[in-house]
């Protein structure tokens, strides 16, 4: 049988010192690379990558505003075969090499134990063949693994680090690109994948109509540009004037309370992580109290499924 090759894969849009931070350390370790590259991107980075002496290949694609579309990209690039595993990053990312040092060995274990796919809390290795498709956002879904799955994040002692580190500027992103998934993605998004699915594939199905009929009201009715910027503005200048559809999305699903509290109220993002699960929109607007105590009158959706399964709040 054909032996199992590795490959880094991943969507990156060409930011040269982050790319070589993602790529360089780990990058022996691997048979090849396959990325997909927002056309956007410089050319000089472009260069860059093609010129790194590996097999594999450098896709230059617009970008789109689908995860799904671009990411299947590197599986329909023809270079990959069963049963290749491939590593699949984003280029905030940065590999644990003590990790993929070992990879070569594990993968050898992995297949002769028909295990398909190895997660954190999204895919992270991967066996390939023909059938694999990436749905929604790659970072939390692979459909038509054939074999088991390890995830990784239900050992004891786990520590996500071990294996991959985000050198995101979580200070910057870590609540405002979240929303991008409920306005600009008309494909399944990051947060109700990671908020819903875990509980049960109709709560998923449910929210995910919500916020799709959420996305076309914003657009149709309110004439809201569905963009990070367009619901910034919108939400600052019409403050009090929502229509109650649109106030009890901002109450009940936490990326849009949370683009209010930022955009609006102006809040401090470590006083959003404190209070993340406890502050009510609907109390703000009777009482205009910001500051609210931790009352347990709202403790967000994600909780309250929680609570009902009899689970600890996070």
């Amino acid at each position: 049988m054909r032996k199992s090759k590795l490959w880094l894969c991943g969507i990156i849009s060409g930011d040269r010192k982050m790319l070589e931070n993602s790529i360089l350390h780990v990058i022996d370790y691997f048979d090849g690379l396959i990325f997909v590259v927002d056309s956007r991107a410089k050319d000089e980075d472009i260069e860059w990558l093609n010129s790194i002496k590996k097999e594999g290949k450098i896709i230059v694609k617009k970008w789109v505003n689908d995860h799904s579309h671009s990411s299947n990209e590197v599986l329909f690039s023809g270079i990959m075969d069963f049963p290749d595993y491939f590593v699949w990053i984003d280029q905030s990312d940065r590999l644990n090499e003590v990790f993929v040092k070992e990879l070569r060995q594990n993968i050898e274990y992995w297949h002769k134990n028909d295990i398909g796919a190895v997660w954190i809390d999204h895919p992270l290795v991967i066996r390939y063949h023909d059938g694999i498709r990436f749905v929604g956002s790659p970072h939390w879904t692979a459909i038509n693994i054939i074999g088991k799955s390890i995830n990784l994040s239900t050992i004891n002692g786990f520590r996500k680090e071990s294996y991959v580190l985000n050198t995101r500027d979580t200070l910057k992103s870590g609540f405002l690109s979240p929303i991008k998934y409920t306005f600009e993605y008309p494909a399944l998004s990051n947060h109700f994948q990671l908020l819903y699915l875990q509980f049960s594939k109709e709560i998923h199905e449910k929210h995910e109509l919500n916020r799709i009929r959420f996305r076309l009201s914003c657009k149709h009715q309110l004439k809201i540009d569905l963009t990070l910027e367009g619901i910034k503005n919108y939400m600052v200048n019409n403050i009090h004037n929502y229509p109650d559809w649109f106030e009890k999305m901002i109450e009940d699903e936490i990326n849009i309370k949370d683009a209010f509290r930022l955009f609006v109220l102006k809040q401090d993002w470590r006083e959003l992580a404190d209070n993340r699960f406890d502050w009510s929109y609907f109390i703000w607007k009777t009482t205009c109290e910001i500051n609210q105590p931790k009352n347990g009158h709202y403790i967000g959706l994600f909780n309250q499924y929680r609570l009902a399964q009899g689970l600890e709040r996070e």
